[in-house]
């Protein structure tokens, strides 16, 4: 408040409804050949999709079957001049996650399995000679056989 007044928001700033029409939404830049044979980064006007996938699906299946159907739809629904960009690929990356963790998991396996075969053929070799569970034979009397105490 000043000198009693309340001071309005349009007293300090400009009030406009609603927001600035925005010269781009999004561009999406690549790196191209030029004329000259020189490498020119150009952007161009885009439309991102994000396409999410339900709890319990799999993300490189449903990943798959958007980029087929995308690339059915190229040339129908999608103008054959627009160019359609794949930027992420979240399927891929769990799959290929995946595949690196079956490959360490095999590899753990394989090692435990070779350490457990040598530690037996080891523990073979240093019981040739003798048995496991031998039992010696009772001791026999110092006196000789049929001597009585």
């Amino acid at each position: 408040m000043t000198e009693r007044r309340p001071v309005l928001l349009a007293d300090v700033a400009q009030v406009t409804t609603g927001a600035d029409t925005p010269s781009r939404y999004v561009w999406h830049g690549q790196a191209e050949a030029g004329a000259d044979g020189k490498s020119v980064f150009v952007e161009r006007p885009a439309v991102t999709i994000q396409v999410s996938k339900k709890q319990g699906e799999n993300a490189p299946t449903v990943a798959n079957a958007v980029m087929a159907r995308v690339g059915e739809l190229q040339g129908q629904l999608i103008p054959s001049d627009v160019r359609v960009t794949e930027t992420r690929n979240y399927g891929a990356t769990a799959n290929d996650k995946a595949n690196q963790l079956i490959k360490k998991l095999i590899f753990a396996t394989l090692s435990v399995v070779a350490l457990v075969w040598l530690t037996l053929a080891a523990a073979r070799r240093s019981s040739s000679g003798s048995r496991w569970c031998s039992r010696s034979p009772p001791p026999s009397s110092p006196r000789g056989p049929g001597a009585s105490p």
